[in-house]
């Protein structure tokens, strides 16, 4: 296919697009697992599904437009949501890390979020909602 477009993933906490993110990976994790008996492996065991996003952002000096640093405070779930793949897929889940670097140099300062959480919905030409 020639002409394709291309743009980094948009990643959406409780439906807000959080436009300070400079980077991020997404995991969707099977939890499946070989069986293995006395011939060697007889199959694949139907695991847990689960999720996991990390996700650098860019500081403003009066903080991001959506209070991240809440969200791990308070310990609450949320709804995070990838646009990958032609879709969206979303899972809920929280924020278990955050942590912050900065640089006298270039006067920049960078977050960085890890959150955990469950099996993803997917939506869009990525497909259906993972087993059902």
């Amino acid at each position: 296919m020639a002409n394709q477009r291309f743009r980094a993933a948009t990643v959406y906490v409780s439906g807000t697009k959080i436009a300070e993110i400079a980077q991020s990976t997404y995991e969707h994790m099977t939890g499946d697992q070989n069986q293995i008996g006395l011939d060697g492996v007889e199959g694949q065991s139907e695991g847990a599904d689960e999720c996991k996003l990390s996700f650098d952002t860019i500081c403003p000096v009066a903080g991001h437009a959506f209070t991240l640093k809440n969200i791990i405070k308070n310990k609450q779930t949320v709804t995070f949501a990838v646009a990958v793949d032609g879709g969206l897929e979303s899972f809920d889940g929280r924020i278990t890390t955050r942590s912050y670097t900065s640089d006298s140099k270039s006067g920049e300062c960078k977050g960085k979020f890890e959150a955990i959480g469950g099996a993803p919905t997917m939506n869009g030409s990525t497909g259906e909602a993972s087993r059902t």
